[in-house]
């Protein structure tokens, strides 16, 4: 076998190569290719069950704003964490109700996207039922009756 004989301005430039790609593909990796976009933020509506709060996710972005209303457009208000990639609501979801979501977030190309969604929650399984009435035969009045009763002597 025949040695590989080298000179050091030879070993110098071929580390300087490999230096300087593995340079141009760490800031390839970081930006999107030429033409494409980046991506932007992937949402979800990730609980939507009745009876627990309604949880809105970002993957890949922060969201920026959050507007969950019911069909009668009352708002479910709710909290973004302090990451700005997941929101929750402040109050439960009400079962067999039908909600709109419209969700902004800003992706890693720094760009804003909204989102609508909609979906609905299952009706309740069972339902508990009160009436405040009186039972039959009963009188209802403002006063409880008295018997007065008169003596003479």
């Amino acid at each position: 076998m025949l040695p590989i004989r080298t000179s050091r301005p030879t070993l110098a430039a071929v580390a300087l190569a490999v230096s300087l790609t593995a340079c141009s593909a760490q800031a390839a990796d970081k930006e999107p290719a030429a033409g494409r976009p980046a991506a932007p933020a992937q949402v979800t509506v990730a609980d939507r069950t009745a009876g627990k709060p309604v949880t809105v996710t970002a993957t890949g972005g922060k969201l920026t704003a959050v507007k969950v209303t019911d069909a009668k457009g009352e708002p479910l208000t709710g909290r973004t964490d302090a990451n700005g990639t997941r929101w929750t609501s402040d109050r439960k979801a009400a079962p067999g109700t039908t909600y709109t979501a419209e969700i902004t977030s800003r992706g890693a190309d720094d760009k804003e996207t909204t989102t609508r969604s909609s979906f609905s929650t299952p009706a309740a399984g069972k339902v508990n039922k009160l009436t405040l009435a009186p039972g039959k035969n009963t009188t209802v009045g403002i006063a409880h009756p008295s018997r007065s009763s008169s003596t003479s002597r």
